[in-house]
């Protein structure tokens, strides 16, 4: 049985370790063709950080570093990358190249868009359903998941409001799509926590439903 497991978690971190360098090299060609904006993208950022997080699971998996693994397998952190590249895979698999349409085949979906879009949230789902996470986690207290994409929010208004340039990297996140109208602007804000909430919860069932050691 440890020979199985072994086995397991020797060829996962093969696979971590493949696509955090083939993800890094997309993620290098991507920003030479998206310009000074690439980083201000959630997709990119999240891939950033699902790329970094990758490298170092199977770093810390070979190199048996204990200390560092629990850290890096903590709850928290990772049921938030799996929430942000999970949002990013579903907005484009859902509404803007349906998969039940074929709409990425028809428009000859890009190789960086295939890698940064879909692949990755396959390759972090392989990974988090598998392994046994590290940590306390209590649903009804933390809220520590919506830190990442509050502060990923806050950030872009707060640099419209330094550059003044006017530029958003998505509409949904400019005040000015609302007409101004700053009650509208907060309550999509709220929606927004919520359906990142939501999924990060309807994740973290679904590992409870594959790994009856967790415990929600």
């Amino acid at each position: 049985m440890k020979s199985v497991k072994k086995f397991k978690d020797t060829w996962l971190s093969v696979l971590a370790l493949i696509y955090s360098i083939t993800l890094i090299l997309v993620l290098i060609d991507s920003y030479f063709a998206s310009g000074a904006h690439f980083i201000e993208f959630f997709t990119y950022l999240s891939n950033i950080f699902c790329a970094i997080w990758l490298l170092i699971y199977a770093l810390t998996g070979f190199f048996k570093a204990n200390k560092f693994s629990i850290f890096i397998r903590n709850k928290i952190l990772v049921l938030t990358l799996n929430m942000a590249i999970t949002i990013t895979f579903l907005i484009v698999a859902l509404w803007l190249f349906p998969i039940w349409k074929g709409d990425w085949i028809k428009n000859g979906i890009s190789g960086g868009l295939f890698y940064t879009h879909f692949l990755t949230a396959v390759v972090m789902w392989l990974v988090f359903f598998y392994y046994q996470s590290t940590g306390k986690f209590n649903w009804k207290l933390n809220f520590f998941v919506l830190i990442y994409p509050l502060v990923y929010f806050v950030a872009i208004i707060v640099r419209q409001l330094i550059v003044k340039d006017k530029w958003y990297p998505y509409n949904f996140v400019d005040p000015s799509f609302y007409n101004n109208n700053y009650f509208i602007f907060a309550a999509v804000v709220v929606v927004l926590a919520g359906v990142f909430y939501g999924v990060s919860y309807l994740l973290w069932v679904i590992k409870s439903k594959l790994n009856k050691k967790t415990v929600i």
